[in-house]
């Protein structure tokens, strides 16, 4: 569920900026798209500087409509994690893990398994969380005599 969410949510984000972006001027909508997509899988970054980036490159570029347009597309971007997520784990009482953890597993899997860590790092995080507490509290009821 965790791995499917981020990916649907990364797509969500990903089609909002790009979508923007081609509004404001920036018609190289595949690639705004692939890249904020992989950027919306890093839980600190998230989607929002692709679009903060090209608000900048608007404003140096002295359009300060579409440069303004594009921070808006960025705080819509950008808040989609924290509305949408909300309401997909709301079944789930403990939450989930810090994003700063989640960053540091990311980078781990990144190291370990390449390219494919990107995708594997929070779902092997997010079952290690759930996990380990479950075998270390079974552990310790085999163990009592």
């Amino acid at each position: 569920m965790t791995l499917v969410s981020t990916f649907l949510i990364g797509m969500l984000q990903a089609f909002i900026v790009a979508t923007g972006a081609s509004i404001f001027g920036y018609h190289e909508f595949l690639l705004i798209f692939i890249l904020t997509f992989l950027l919306s899988f890093i839980p600190v970054i998230g989607a929002a500087p692709v679009s903060f980036v090209l608000a900048l490159a608007s404003l140096m570029m002295q359009q300060n409509g579409n440069a303004i347009g594009l921070v808006v597309v960025t705080i819509i971007a950008g808040s989609i994690d924290n509305v949408i997520k909300p309401y997909v784990f709301s079944g789930d009482e403990e939450g989930g893990v810090h994003p700063f953890v989640a960053l540091l597993g990311i980078i781990g899997a990144i190291i370990v398994f390449g390219l494919p860590g990107l995708l594997l790092g929070p779902l092997l995080l997010q079952v290690g969380v759930e996990l380990i507490p479950k075998m270390t509290s079974e552990a310790a009821a085999h163990t009592k005599i």
